[in-house]
């Protein structure tokens, strides 16, 4: 039987059980990664490590009464279990007056690169070789400690309703990175480099030299002012805060519940007038492309922001249809969780650099930050710690920085949107060059 299988099954059970409507997201994950890890007090380690993970999830609908269960028992008894479980969740519920249903099929969306047939028979043997190899690499430089690891995975998605929906696709996921730590009078530095995407391609060697350069940056400390400073954030750092700043901020379940700082701003100037965020669930090899959510809907592309204006919030069948509006198909699930809603490709347009930190006179490259979770999603107030963070002077890149807090309101920080460029790159949702703002408060 085949993931679509299951669900098709659960949802037949789930009708003759007294069901009003059901929707049913069953999957199967297989991963296989490698890892290696080498020091230059001679501690040695090589792993490698199958992980399968599989599961179905029902949702059932009785009058307006709705509830959720999941089994990862994939047998006729485990997933008559859930079912019953969930038909009696329902029944004890109290009713829910704003929904209206569960969504109706509407097919699905055309999409490209999502599954690479050779993540079936990865290059394991290969991938060893170049863990080896940027092992040794790293202790004939004389470095500190190395860590490098490899990933492949692939994913099988049925999702079945009562209404009709029967999906299913596969997806392909290919993780790798680089961690390096220097030592050099008595000055420690990480240097870090990871990629991800759906294609079988080994890019260890590139994550190793962009490493190693974060590495060397970072063995001579500066000190710095705190002030209004020019910031330069890699994906790295910049996708933590968007998450907690931004894509909760246009979760229409906190815009309806008055829960965030974007609420009834459709249509005024959110953010700079040069930067426009497109949500592109239907993007070309995008990390969160699919042919339809996790409600089989069908994905699309949203724009979020166009010249500074905000345009749309991010919806799935039960926030639009409070609105009378279309699900903008962003609902998100796996087989253990609810519905939520999420962003899919957030993708970060404006003026173009092809070597921003040239232009950089005096500024900050953020590469990672710390405490974004503590964000306030109704005010957008945010304080992280920049860590690692590097000073940037005529456009070279001076050495670390440490201890700098950078604090504000996300808004703000949009309204301080510059400019962007290098390459582009995707971390989680966010999709990405580095990117720049100005007159960013900054304390030490």
């Amino acid at each position: 039987m085949t993931v679509l299988d299951f669900s098709k099954k659960a949802v037949e059970l789930a009708m003759k059980l007294g069901a009003d409507e059901v929707d049913s997201y069953s999957s199967l994950s297989k991963s296989f990664s490698l890892q290696g890890t080498e020091e230059s007090s001679g501690f040695s380690d090589r792993s490698a490590r199958t992980e399968i993970s599989r599961g179905l999830g029902v949702r059932i609908v009785i009058g307006k009464s709705v509830s959720y269960s999941y089994t990862t028992s994939l047998d006729e008894n485990g997933i008559e279990k859930v079912v019953r479980r969930a038909i009696d969740l329902a029944r004890a519920k109290e009713k829910d007056p704003e929904f209206r249903g569960l969504p109706e099929p509407k097919g699905i969306t055309k999409v490209e690169g999502i599954f690479d047939e050779r993540i079936e028979d990865p290059p394991l043997e290969e991938g060893v070789q170049l863990i080896d190899g940027v092992l040794a690499e790293s202790m004939e430089k004389g470095l500190k400690s190395s860590n490098s690891f490899l990933s492949f995975g692939l994913k099988e998605v049925g999702i079945s309703s009562s209404s009709g929906i029967d999906v299913e696709f596969k997806e392909s996921f290919v993780q790798q990175g680089v961690y390096l730590l220097s030592e050099k009078g008595g000055v420690t530095s990480l240097g870090s480099s990871f990629s991800e995407g759906r294609e079988v391609q080994l890019k260890l060697e590139e994550c190793m030299e962009e490493a190693l350069e974060y590495s060397e940056a970072g063995l001579k400390v500066e000190k710095i002012n705190g002030g209004d400073w020019t910031i330069v954030f890699h994906p790295d750092a910049l996708a933590p805060l968007m998450e907690y700043g931004f894509s909760q901020a246009i979760d229409s379940y906190n815009v309806q519940e008055g829960k965030s700082y974007l609420s009834g701003k459709i249509g005024e100037r959110v953010a700079s007038e040069d930067l426009e965020i497109t949500d592109m669930g239907d993007m070309s090899s995008g990390l969160r492309t699919r042919p339809v959510d996790g409600e089989g809907v069908p994905t699309r592309s949203t724009e979020v922001i166009k010249d500074g204006v905000l345009l749309n919030y991010l919806y799935d069948s039960y926030t639009s249809a409070k609105e009378n509006k279309e699900s903008t198909g962003n609902a998100a699930r796996d087989f253990r969780s609810p519905v939520k809603v999420a962003p899919t490709n957030l993708v970060l347009r404006g003026e173009e650099s092809k070597s921003p930190l040239e232009e950089i006179e005096r500024g900050l490259l953020v590469k990672g930050v710390m405490g974004a979770h503590s964000t306030n999603i109704a005010t957008g107030a945010f304080s992280v710690s920049a860590n690692p963070a590097y000073l940037i002077e005529n456009g070279e890149i001076k050495g670390q920085v440490r201890g700098c807090m950078i604090a504000g309101t996300f808004e703000e920080l949009l309204r301080k949107y510059s400019f962007q460029g290098g390459e582009v790159i995707q971390r989680g949702f966010l999709v990405a060059p580095l990117v720049v703002f100005e007159g960013v408060k900054v304390s030490v």
